[in-house]
């Protein structure tokens, strides 16, 4: 599941369509669940959802418009659970996350524990992987994952990954320093 529904409110631009290494930030997410090879890819969209399913229409994916993008992640949890309710498990990963791996997803999708997240160095953080009991409660979140994480930290197994996976672009630095690692590479 790739959450692309955000409002992408810190930046001047919607950030899942500015141009990184070539391609639209959205794709780097997308391509990295197709590659993952691990199920269904599910992409909920929110804002300026037509131009989104534009960048998307040659992938190998389910697009899911929340209309509700508004209101917070919570309604795109929702909107997963709903359509993919008979699922063992979601997996979830943020759209401007570009540099997740694959390798991060299959290792997610292998852990046999009710939750599971990434830990890059000293930071929890997406993606996440929530078990069918869980469902439920994933519909009632507001906002994020975290106060599930909280109430449940003794069933949380946590996966190590790398520190360079790490970066959410949700600012206009956190978007230079994207490009400034892929001309590094």
């Amino acid at each position: 599941m790739v959450l692309a529904a955000g409002a992408s409110s810190r930046m001047p631009e919607h950030k899942l369509l500015l141009p990184l290494d070539g391609k639209p930030v959205l794709l780097h997410a997308v391509e990295t669940a197709v590659q993952a090879g691990i199920g269904k890819v599910v992409v909920v969209l929110g804002r300026e959802a037509s131009t989104l399913r534009s960048v998307l229409k040659h992938q190998p994916c389910m697009l899911i418009e929340n209309p509700d993008f508004k209101t917070g992640m919570g309604s795109s949890f929702r909107m997963a659970v709903d359509h993919l309710q008979d699922c063992s498990s979601l997996i979830f990963m943020l759209a401007d996350m570009p540099f997740v791996s694959p390798e991060t997803l299959q290792l997610l999708s292998e852990v046999d524990a009710p939750m599971a997240s990434c830990w890059y160095g000293e930071v929890q953080a997406p993606p996440v992987k929530f078990q069918q009991h869980l469902f439920p409660e994933l519909r009632n979140l507001q906002e994020g994952a975290k106060p599930l994480f909280q109430k449940h930290r003794a069933q949380v197994k946590l996966l190590q990954r790398p520190e360079r996976e790490l970066l959410d672009l949700d600012t206009p630095e956190d978007y230079q320093r994207a490009i400034s690692r892929f001309s590094v590479r």
